[in-house]
C-alpha cells in the first residue's frame, strides 16, 4: 500500500477507510473533484465480515440459500445500494473500481461463496447507475456499456 501512496499525485485528497457510505461520498461531492472509489470489492467484503463477526471457515456449509445467507446479504446490500446511488447523483465525476469473482473457480470456504454471490450482485447495482461500464482484461480495456 505504500507504494501506492507514493505514486499518487501529492494534490490528491486521498480517504482510506475499511467502508465508506453515502454520506462520506457526499462529502467528497464538489464539480470540480474526481473522486476514485478503489474497490468495491474490498468494501463490500468488508461489509459482510463486519456483519458476519465469525471466521468464514466456520460458517455452515449449506449457508447458500439459507436464513443466514438472505440476512448477511440484505444488510450488506442495503448500505452499498445507498452508496451506489450517491455516487451516482454527485456533481464530482466518480469512477468506481471492482472485481469480477464469477468467472474463477467456486471458492471452497462458504464466506467465500457467499461473497462472490453478494459482489456478484453488488457490480450488477453498480453498472446499472453508471453511465459507462469498462471491462479490463489483461491491462486492455473494453467498452460494455
Amino acid at each position: 500500500m505504500e507504494a501506492h501512496r507514493k505514486a499518487r499525485p501529492a494534490k490528491w485528497l486521498t480517504v482510506e477507510k475499511p467502508t465508506l457510505s453515502a454520506q462520506d461520498l457526499g462529502l467528497l461531492d464538489s464539480p470540480d473533484k474526481l473522486i476514485i472509489v478503489d474497490c468495491l470489492a474490498t468494501l463490500t467484503s468488508n461489509l459482510l465480515l463486519a456483519e458476519t463477526g465469525i471466521d468464514g471457515e466456520l460458517l455452515p456449509p449449506d449457508v447458500i440459500g439459507s436464513n443466514l445467507a438472505e440476512r448477511a446479504a440484505a444488510r450488506v446490500l442495503e448500505p452499498m445500494e445507498s452508496f451506489l446511488d450517491k455516487a451516482a447523483t454527485v456533481s464530482a465525476k466518480t469512477v468506481v473500481v471492482t472485481n469480477e469473482v464469477g468467472w474463477g473457480l467456486v471458492p471452497y470456504n462458504p464466506l467465500g461463496r457467499l461473497f462472490r454471490d453478494i459482489l456478484g450482485r453488488v457490480n450488477q447495482m453498480a453498472a446499472a447507475r453508471a453511465h459507462e461500464v469498462y471491462l479490463l482484461v489483461a491491462g486492455i480495456s473494453m467498452r460494455i456499456k
